[in-house]
């Protein structure tokens, strides 16, 4: 679902497709769970690729997650429930409500998990640490 966040991102940039991104450091997705559904799982594999192309083409490395990692990350347990995990971002971030729709809130929760990883930039400015 956050797949389908980033398509529409894409989607909406001007002529030039990365314009609306050229700010963007860094990029991190969610390992997908094998899906049942061929035509869906299809749809997401595709919408996966053009992420990941734009992401190399903008010379981005991709860090990866799996949604245990962003639930142990954003509410200290892996097998949290989806509304824990919104909650969560919504304290974390400071927000009047949980975003909408949810794969808004995945996307916040997906970006919090990376945060904390020490893969990311934010991670290493808080340690010192230069690229």
């Amino acid at each position: 679902m956050i797949l389908v966040t980033w398509n529409k991102a894409l989607r909406n940039c001007s002529s030039n497709p990365m314009g609306n991104l050229s700010r963007v450091s860094e990029a991190c997705e969610a390992k997908l769970k094998s899906n049942t559904n061929t035509t869906t799982a299809i749809d997401v594999a595709q919408a996966r690729g053009v992420i990941v192309l734009s992401a190399q083409m903008m010379g981005l490395s991709i860090n990866e997650y799996t949604p245990l990692q962003v639930k142990q990350s954003v509410v200290g347990y892996g097998r949290a429930e989806k509304k824990q995990v919104q909650e969560m971002t919504r304290l974390m971030l400071n927000l009047k409500s949980v975003p909408k729709p949810d794969d808004t809130a995945d996307a916040l929760a997906l970006a919090i998990c990376h945060a904390h990883s020490a893969a990311s930039d934010y991670s290493r400015l808080c340690r010192g640490i230069k690229k």
